[in-house]
Formats: structure tokens, sequence, C-alpha cells
């Protein structure tokens, strides 16, 4: 494939010769949306008179790239993930955008910036540290921050090993006020690792959690610094945010170690931060980034009242988690605009969903989607399946709830084949579920087995049982994680299509 000519890249802004940090973030993140976290670092480093520059060069290898060429758009469909993941993958990508990379290096060290933060997720982490190897090689001395999900998973079980001195740090868990002490340190204060949430060395795994972020006194983001306008999804919805962390604990779960305990905002200041979007963007659509947005009902209910009284012409949806919820409250979020829910659902069995650590049995979701339905507001599931311990009858008793909810489900938005999250309970404590891993620490993931003889063949097979009574159900539904070592799996052509949509989609 023949690359795009370098004179094709967007110029950016004029870039301020006086800048203390750029905040990068390379593809992939989703079909370009606009990166949340980068909004909540730029309006921080704004409010302590921090001067910086953002760049997003997932939106623009995706503008140059992908916007016109449908083969390459395909890269950052969700079921795409894998291939960025993987040693293979990267290869192929850094070939198909390897003008649009050297432009991005060319833009990164033509001027003298102090520090370049790079913003890291399982999925781009390893064009991430390729960009900033070729960034290193042109300037040595250039100072390197990374943060976000990804730096969990670096080190040799992750199959994502760095080589010492590549980053001059590594922020863990929320980055806000860490990034601020980072740019204020001296370095005649001795060591950095000395900062709350900072370690040196990417396998460092003991470091000080910095103290958890007041959401309730916290700027939330104006995104004075993008151009909203180019985001393909951004000229009409924007990202929010009520609360960090979740409630929950559910034993697969990856996130609980880089948030910590949850904490929610003021549910009355998402007004404010609505009004200015609507004012300034004439956005009126919005998507929340909790991890479920029923944590904290009180501030929940501040912010669908404070929508209703100012009459806000809005649309929303979120995640949110199957707890116990009033006629009233279920209300009150659909007259506030709330289109749409996305729940865990996970399993139709209660056995299972005693294993995950899910805090409802199936009998909670039931009562609580009779009247989610009934209020106008659509309802998205995820389902897993292959969790350790799951049996033949536990798979069929999830293929009867999907029939039982049919009518109630919107969409089944993953189906998903059930790995090992970094940082997850399973992972800490594999051998209380039995888990046996692969020699091969790159298929650890998803190849390993169990005492009781299950493999991801058998859990294949299970995953495919269920698809097909999503199917026979008239749900639509999207499949995730079902992939071999090289890339996503090809499963066998049935005799006949119980497929009839595109599957093998990935989150």
């Amino acid at each position: 494939m023949s690359p795009i000519k370098t004179d094709e890249i967007s110029k950016p802004e004029p870039r301020g010769e006086d800048s203390a940090i750029a905040l990068v973030i390379m593809p992939p993140w989703g079909e370009p949306t606009i990166p949340i976290g980068l909004g909540y670092l730029s309006e921080t480093l704004s409010s302590h008179g921090i001067t910086h520059e953002v760049c997003d060069f997932n939106l623009e290898f995706y503008l140059k790239l992908a916007e016109s060429n449908k083969e390459l758009r395909e890269n950052w469909r969700p079921h795409k993930s894998n291939k960025w993941m993987q040693t293979d993958g990267v290869a192929e990508i850094l070939d198909e955008f390897s003008t649009c990379l050297e432009e991005a290096v060319r833009r990164l060290t033509e001027k003298t910036i102090p520090w370049l933060g790079f913003s890291v997720n399982q999925s781009n982490a390893r064009l991430t540290f390729e960009t900033i190897r070729q960034i290193k090689a042109i300037r040595p001395e250039q100072r390197i921050v990374v943060g976000g999900p990804g730096v969990f998973i670096l080190g040799e079980r992750y199959n994502l090993e760095i080589e010492p001195g590549l980053v001059d740090m590594i922020v863990l868990g929320e980055g806000e006020q860490t990034l601020v002490n980072i740019l204020s340190y001296d370095d005649n204060q001795g060591d950095y690792a000395n900062i709350p949430g900072v370690i040196v060395d990417p396998y460092q795994h003991e470091y000080t959690r910095p103290t958890p972020i007041n959401l309730k006194q916290h700027h939330w983001p104006k995104y004075q610094k993008f151009e909203v306008e180019k985001y393909p999804k951004g000229k009409k919805t924007l990202p929010l945010s009520l609360g960090r962390g979740c409630v929950c604990r559910c034993k697969f779960c990856g996130d609980h170690p880089f948030w910590g305990k949850y904490r929610s905002r003021d549910g009355r200041t998402l007004i404010d931060e609505i009004s200015y979007h609507i004012g300034h963007f004439g956005i009126t659509d919005f998507l929340f980034n909790d991890l479920a947005i029923n944590c904290d009902l009180k501030e929940l209910q501040r912010f669908c009242k404070g929508i209703v009284k100012n009459r806000l012409s809005i649309s929303w949806s979120s995640y949110a988690f199957i707890r116990a919820m009033s006629d009233e409250d279920i209300s009150l979020i659909a007259r506030s605009g709330c289109t749409h829910l996305r729940f865990g659902m996970e399993s139709g069995s209660d056995r299972v969903l005693e294993l995950m650590n899910k805090p409802h049995r199936v009998k909670d979701a039931i009562k609580l989607f009779h009247k989610i339905h009934r209020a106008g507001i659509k309802i998205n599931i995820g389902l897993m399946v292959g969790f350790p311990g799951e049996t033949e009858e536990d798979v069929e008793l999830t293929c009867e709830f999907i029939q039982d909810q049919a009518k109630k489900l919107n969409e089944i938005e993953s189906l998903s084949l059930f790995y090992i999250k970094p940082q997850s309970y399973v992972e800490q404590h594999h051998d209380q579920f039995g888990i046996i891993f692969p020699e091969d620490h790159r298929q650890r993931w998803n190849q390993w087995t169990d005492t009781d003889g299950g493999t991801y063949n058998q859990r294949v097979q299970r995953i495919y049982r269920v698809a097909e009574a999503i199917t026979k159900s008239r749900v639509t539904f999207q499949v995730e994680n079902i992939y071999g070592l090289d890339g996503p799996f090809e499963p066998p052509k049935p005799k006949r299509r119980i497929f009839p949509f595109s599957l093998f989609q990935n989150r």
C-alpha cells in the first residue's frame, strides 16, 4: 500500500515556544472521539497557568488515512484492537501509516518542548512506544512521561517490554495533579520517584498512590485546545463524566486498580458544563464515560433534576450497573434525556454471577429492565462467556435469559469471550480459579486452561451457542475477544448462516 504524502497531513496550530509540555495521544482511540482524559489534563494545566498544547494524532491519522479509505478505516473498528496489540499487527500498521508517523515525529521534535506526555491505552501502547523510540533517536535528551491504563501492561507477562531509559517516568492512576507536580518539580529536589503516583522503573510495582482527586472541586474540560469541529463524532457528541471508579468489585475487572475508590462530582456542576458545550459548540448529545453512572444515585438525581429544571433539550447515554432503582428515579432519568443505558449483565446464571462477584442476580435484572423499558429508555447489555467455573448448564441459562428478555433488549453490544484482564482479581488470584497459564506468556490472557479441563476451544464453542440463541431471538449483537495469537479468530463456516451481522468486534 503506497503511503500518504507528507504534505497531506493537516498543519497544527502554531506551536508555542514556551509550552511546558505537549499532551499526545496516538491511535487508536475508537473511531475518533475527543479523548476526555486529555481534556481533563489540559484543563488542569490551564488552571495552574501551565502552558501546553494538545496533539491528537489519533484524529489526524484517521482524517488523512481512514476517512477516505474504507480498508484503512477498519483499523479503527473495535474488532481490530487485537491487531494494534500484536507485534505482527503493529508491523503492518507501521507500514500502512509510515508517512503519517514520520510527520508526527517531525512535529514533536522540531521545537524544543521540555516534556512530551503520552496517553497510553492497551490498544495504542505498541505504536506509542515505537513513536517514542523514534523521537529519542532524534532527540535523546527529550523528556518523556507516559500515563493512562496502558502503562499497567508493561512487562514480560504482558508481552510489552520496553528498554531502560526509553521513558523518563510513568504516572500510575489518575494523572492531573501528578502531572502538575512533575512540571512544577525542581531537579534539585531529588528523584522524581518521590512524587506520589510516579515511578521511573517501568517494572516497579510498588509506588505511593497520590491523594484521590476531589471531583466536587475539580475543573471540567472546556476543550479549548481541541478542534472539536474536526472530530467525526464531535460534531454531535461530547464525552461527559459524573464519577470515577466503581462501587462494584467484579473479579474480572481491571479498572479498580487504576481509579481506586469511587468518587462522584456534584451532579449540578454538569449543568454548567453542558450549558457551556451547547453555547460554544452547539452540541446537545452526550456520552458518559462512567463505568456506571448510577453508583451515586443522589448525584445522578441532582444532574437529572437540573436538566429538567433548566429545560435543557439534550440526549445522553451511559453505562450503569444493575441495582434497585425506584420508578421515580427511572422516570426522572428518562425525562432528563437519557436514550440508552448499558448494563454488564454478563450471565443468565446466578451461580456464575456469584463467581464473578457481580452485585446483582437474574431476578434483579429482570425487574430493573422491566422498569427501564416501560420508561422508554433503550437497554443495551453485555454478556460474558467462559468465566472460570462456568458449566454447560450455566450457558443454557444465559440462552434462556436472552430468549425471555429479547423484547426488552435494544442490543447486546458486547457478547464477549472472557479473557484475563491485567491487574484484575482473577489475574492476581488465578490459582483460586484453577487457572493454568500456557508457557507462551503471549497467550496467557485467552489460551489458559483450568483444572476442570476447560479450554479455549471449549469456550469458543459455548459462545457460538449463545450467539445462535441471540440470533434466534432477533436481537442485534456484536462479538468480542474471539481471536487467535495472530489476529481475529475466523470461525468455521456454518451450514446455515446464523450470524447475519458484522461480528468479531472488540470495544
